[in-house]
């Protein structure tokens, strides 16, 4: 029973030693897996920052639209207005011609 004593300590002792690399290797996977979580956390940040920014730039578009003047030709007469009809104008004339 003495001479299995320290082949089973030794066998111990092995099998703690081959753990050790592999607890190292999940502590550098455990960082690589950390830093790629904050990588995507990151990237996801930028992405909502994009579409805020599209969001922005399409609502300055539609309030410089509804800003517009249009041009009308109605019953002949060209009219301009604003978009939300508050200003109008029209030329109208009279034109004769004699021979």
């Amino acid at each position: 029973m003495h001479s299995t004593r320290p082949l089973a300590l030794l066998a111990l002792a092995a099998a703690f030693e081959l753990a050790s690399p592999a607890r190292a290797d999940s502590a550098a996977d455990a960082a690589r897996l950390d830093k790629l979580q904050q990588d995507i956390q990151n990237l996801e940040a930028q992405v909502q920052d994009l579409k805020r920014a599209a969001a922005d730039q399409y609502a300055d578009m539609r309030s410089e639209q509804a800003s517009a003047v249009k041009l009308s030709l109605a019953n002949g007469r060209p009219t301009l207005s604003t978009a939300d009809g508050d200003f109008t104008f029209s030329l109208r004339s009279l034109v004769q011609f004699d021979s």
